[in-house]
């Protein structure tokens, strides 16, 4: 589904309670500044994030939110999973 509390949207699922509840290669994280769970494209540089976002969109791959469990597929190309795209808020 399409998150719009981030500018420019971003496909994801809101209210996660598990990882595996999550699409592959994503990441339930809890984000504080929106008070809500989100599953997140787990990454390992910025790059991983934007490949269809426009530059006033651009997503920083973060490690500031906390997964709430462990990734079930070890993040990006058998990365850490310690990452995860962070669009800016709406």
């Amino acid at each position: 589904m399409c998150l719009t509390q981030f500018k420019g949207g971003m496909c994801g699922i809101a209210d996660c309670t598990t990882s595996t509840a999550c699409p592959a290669g994503s990441v339930c994280v809890s984000d504080p500044d929106l008070a809500r769970n989100f599953c997140l494209l787990a990454c390992d540089v910025k790059a991983d994030c934007n490949v269809h976002r426009a530059v006033d969109n651009e997503a920083n791959c973060s490690s500031t939110l906390n997964a709430i469990d462990p990734p079930v597929d070890g993040g990006v190309d058998g990365g850490s999973a310690s990452k995860v795209c962070r669009p800016p808020s709406a």
